[in-house]
C-alpha cells in the first residue's frame, strides 16, 4: 500500500511538533551541571580578581615604602608624590560617571585632602597584612585550577589555565541545538508544503497518493533528523562525561 498525502502531512506535521518541543530544551547540560558550572567559574573569576587586587596593591606598597625611607633620609619629594597620587586616586574614583540610564556616579568632589601619619601607619600594617592573604588566595586558586582542570571546566597551556573547549562547547550549546533543530525543522516543513500544493493542481481529485517532491524531502527531513539527534546525545554525553566517572 502506498503512502497517501494524509500519510505525509501527519508524519512532518508529527515531527515539526516534535522538534519544536525538543527546542525548549536549549542546554545540553543538566539544571545542576549549569549551576555548578556558573558557581564554579564565579568563584575562579572572583578569586583571579582578588589575586589582581591585592597585587596592585602590594606595588603600591613598595612605592609606600620607598617613600617612607626617602622621608627618613630627609628626602620628601617622594613622599609628598605617594601622597599625591593617593589624593588623585580616591579623586578619580569619585568623578561623576553617567551610565546609560543617566545616573551619574560620585559627586565630582576630592574625598581626600589630608594624608595624615595616622594613615600612612595604617596602610604599612596592610602592606605587611596583604603578604599572608595574597598568598592565601593564590593557593586557593592553584586548588581551584586544579579541581576545574580535573573537571574539563580548564586547561592549561603554557602554565596558565584558561576555559577549556569542553566549557565553550557547553557554554554554546544553546546556540548549536537551535540550529540543528530549525535544520531538522526544515525537510519536512518543505515537504508537508510541497506535497500540499503539488497534490491540490492534480488534474486527478481523486488521487491521494502522495506526491514525488514531498515524499523526496520527508525522506531528506528523516536522514537529518537521525544525524542531527545523534549529534545532539554526543552533546549531551560530552556534556556529563565529566561527572559520569
Amino acid at each position: 500500500m502506498s503512502l497517501t498525502n494524509s500519510d505525509i502531512l501527519i508524519t512532518d506535521a508529527t515531527i515539526i511538533i516534535g522538534l519544536l518541543v525538543l527546542l525548549t530544551f536549549s542546554s545540553v547540560s543538566s539544571p545542576f551541571v549549569e549551576s555548578e558550572t556558573s558557581e564554579f567559574f564565579h568563584n575562579w573569576y572572583e578569586l583571579k580578581n582578588e589575586i589582581k587586587t591585592i597585587n596592585e596593591l602590594l606595588i603600591e606598597c613598595k612605592d609606600l615604602q620607598k617613600a617612607v625611607n626617602d622621608l627618613k633620609n630627609d628626602d620628601n619629594d617622594g613622599y609628598n608624590s605617594f601622597k599625591d597620587d593617593l589624593r588623585n586616586k580616591f579623586s578619580e574614583s569619585n568623578m561623576p560617571q553617567a551610565n546609560e540610564r543617566g545616573i551619574f556616579r560620585g559627586e565630582g568632589e576630592d574625598p581626600l585632602d589630608i594624608v595624615s601619619d595616622d594613615v600612612k601607619e595604617e596602610l604599612i600594617k596592610m602592606c605587611v597584612q596583604l603578604v599572608p592573604i595574597g598568598n592565601e588566595k593564590i593557593t586557593k586558586l592553584k586548588v581551584l585550577n586544579e579541581w576545574g582542570s580535573d573537571f574539563k571546566y580548564l586547561e592549561e597551556k603554557d602554565g596558565q589555565f584558561f576555559e577549556s573547549l569542553s566549557f565553550k562547547e557547553r557554554a554554546s550549546g544553546p546556540y548549536w541545538i537551535n540550529m540543528i533543530n530549525l535544520g531538522m525543522v526544515f525537510p519536512f516543513l518543505i515537504s508537508g508544503i510541497l506535497d500540499s500544493v503539488l497534490s491540490h493542481r492534480r488534474k486527478d481529485k481523486n488521487d491521494h497518493s502522495a506526491t514525488k517532491g514531498g515524499l523526496v524531502f520527508m525522506v531528506l527531513g528523516l536522514g537529518s533528523l537521525i544525524v542531527g539527534l545523534s549529534i545532539i546525545g554526543i552533546g549531551f554525553y560530552n556534556a556529563a562525561a565529566p561527572f559520569l566517572n
